[in-house]
């Protein structure tokens, strides 16, 4: 693992003022839960804000933050080097801690789509034969989102009605076609069901900075790395270590990012479960 002084930068908008902040002390959590709840999800602890800043985007009540459509991005990476935006989203619930006084921080709640997912949405009816992906791709910008469209095949549904927000129709669509969808930094990417979100797989191994050993769960094996952007829901990954049996070319099919800055001994790793097959059941 290197050694190096990280940073995560963080900008809040959507209120009276854009906040941009810089080289505070943060505890982030970052995941994509993948399947059929395929969203970016963001919980954030920062120390050094003012109360001014910090009252400016806190709910009335922790839970009310989603519906002023506040957005928060998360950008990291290592000091003096070009950071990576990992996280864009809508807040979900906000507030000071005062817990720990003198140590006052402020917690954050995220995941993308968030405002459109709690907002109601007129329904989609359709006649006759159409794409699932040009649904999607019609549903998605109503809801703030652009579309990254990775599929080779045209999946065509007769007749369709939906209902429930946005981002429900959009997830609806994508499992009744069958087609794994991501939504993060505000995009939509879809792609084959027995594909991946992108052409690039991405090797890990010790040299890479897998830390440790794999381990096993149910469906497949458990990795953690040094952080690594490339390492999301839906990436093929080329996995090398010395347990033989471990070897292979697997699918993320859940991914969490665990980042701080000016924490002693703090994380700053990518944990991925991995599995080989469908990412969505077959119908």
């Amino acid at each position: 693992m290197t050694f190096a002084v990280r940073q995560i930068n963080l900008q809040f908008s959507g209120g009276s003022q854009t906040l941009n902040l810089q080289g505070l002390k943060c505890i982030a959590v970052i995941s994509n839960a993948g399947g059929n709840v395929a969203w970016g999800q963001l919980q954030l602890k920062v120390y050094g804000m003012t109360l001014d800043q910090m009252n400016l985007y806190s709910g009335n009540n922790p839970a009310s933050a989603v519906l002023n459509n506040f957005q928060v991005t998360v950008s990291a990476g290592n000091e003096g080097s070009a950071l990576n935006q990992v996280f864009e989203g809508g807040i979900i619930k906000s507030y000071i801690d005062f817990s720990a006084l003198p140590d006052v921080s402020f917690m954050v709640s995220a995941s993308t789509g968030a405002y459109f997912k709690a907002s109601p949405a007129a329904s989609f009816q359709s006649s006759g034969a159409k794409t699932a992906q040009s649904i999607i791709s019609a549903l998605a910008p109503q809801a703030g989102l652009s579309v990254v469209d990775n599929t080779t095949k045209l999946i065509s549904l007769q007749n369709q009605y939906l209902s429930g927000s946005l981002i429900d129709q959009i997830l609806t669509v994508s499992k009744i076609a069958t087609i794994p969808v991501s939504i993060e930094n505000n995009i939509v990417t879809m792609w084959d069901n027995d594909g991946h979100k992108t052409t690039t797989s991405v090797n890990v191994n010790p040299s890479t900075g897998m830390v440790g050993y794999p381990s096993y769960y149910d469906a497949g094996i458990i990795v953690k790395s040094e952080y690594n952007q490339n390492l999301t829901y839906g990436t093929q990954v080329n996995l090398t270590s010395s347990i033989a049996k471990s070897n292979g070319t697997y699918s993320i099919v859940t991914a969490t990012h665990d980042l701080s800055t000016l924490t002693p001994d703090g994380a700053w790793f990518t944990t991925i479960q991995l599995a080989q097959g469908y990412f969505l059941a077959k119908n």
